[in-house]
This record gives structure tokens, C-alpha cells and sequence, in this order.
């Protein structure tokens, strides 16, 4: 079992990294943070990843974004922290051996086909199959 060390120093950085927030204010602001945060702790408790190696790449991750960012709001660091958990997630499950940069680049391709199945269904009329047409015009 892997215990949170508040004198580890990865682990304070991390902590101090996280946003803060309200107690109005929802744990993950979108469905995929919580999803992303839910595979890493259920792999982690399984014990097919070792937190540190997780811990270490997003911390490394958190920091890079740092640099690069300017001035932001609560959501937009809130935002980024997750994008954060998903690039340390991802290097993780390659670098563990659970997907390849490959499979990656496939499924993205295949999310990227039904959307485009869904705007050309959504912009087609089911009986005379015409593109719908729109005025972009005020």
C-alpha cells in the first residue's frame, strides 16, 4: 500500500500545485479529469504502476507548464493541472507497457471519424439527404 509522505518532496510539490478551491467549487470540473484520476489511483492501487515513477512525471509536467505560463485564473490552473495528470497518465501507461504511442494516434483517428460521421449526420436532412445550409450572418 502506497501512503501520501507530506515530507516527501515530490509529494509537497504536487500538493502545492494543486488549485485552490471553494468547498462550492466540484472536485473535477470536467468527466475526464475524474476518469483520468480514477485510472491512475485504481492502477496504483493495484499495484500495477508505482506511484513515485506517476508522482515524478507529473510534477515534471506540473513544473514545465509553470514556466510557460503567465498569469492565469483559478479555472485555467485548475484546467491545466489536469491536462498535466493526462500527459504524466499517458508517458505512464506507455512507459508501463499498457499502450503504445501507436494506439494512442489510432484511437484519437477514430474519435476524430465519428465526429465527422456525427456533423455529416447532423447536417443532413434524413429525408432528401442535402446538406442543411447555414447563414453565418447576424
Amino acid at each position: 500500500m502506497i501512503v501520501y509522505d507530506p515530507t516527501n518532496s515530490l509529494a509537497a510539490a504536487a500538493l502545492h500545485a494543486l488549485p485552490a478551491r471553494s468547498a462550492e467549487d466540484p472536485i473535477f470540473r470536467l468527466a475526464w479529469h475524474a476518469r483520468v484520476f480514477s485510472l491512475i489511483v485504481s492502477l496504483v492501487k493495484e499495484g500495477r504502476i508505482h506511484w513515485p515513477a506517476f508522482q515524478e512525471r507529473l510534477v515534471r509536467y506540473i513544473g514545465d507548464r509553470e514556466l510557460s505560463a503567465g498569469s492565469q485564473t483559478a479555472e485555467e490552473i485548475d484546467l491545466h493541472y489536469f491536462d498535466c495528470w493526462l500527459e504524466a497518465a499517458h508517458e505512464t501507461l506507455v512507459a508501463e507497457g499498457f499502450i503504445t504511442d501507436l494506439d494512442v494516434t489510432a484511437q484519437v483517428e477514430r474519435i476524430h471519424a465519428a465526429v465527422e460521421t456525427i456533423r455529416i449526420e447532423q447536417l443532413t436532412h434524413e429525408d432528401s439527404h442535402k446538406p442543411v445550409a447555414v447563414d453565418h450572418r447576424d
